[in-house]
């Protein structure tokens, strides 16, 4: 495991500030667990219209 430190930000700060529309809806992506593929578990990220 990689010690990530407390101040890390993945994000920038522009990124950070954006607000959530209301009707943004998380995905729901089963935690990839090694037995399958990983691009098939990649997939599910895909945008859907």
């Amino acid at each position: 495991m990689v010690d990530v430190p407390r101040d890390f930000q993945p994000l920038s700060i522009d990124i950070e500030k954006e607000e959530i529309s209301c009707d943004y809806k998380m995905l729901k992506v089963d935690s990839f667990d090694n037995t399958h593929n990983p691009n098939t578990h990649l997939i599910e990220f895909r945008p859907r219209c």
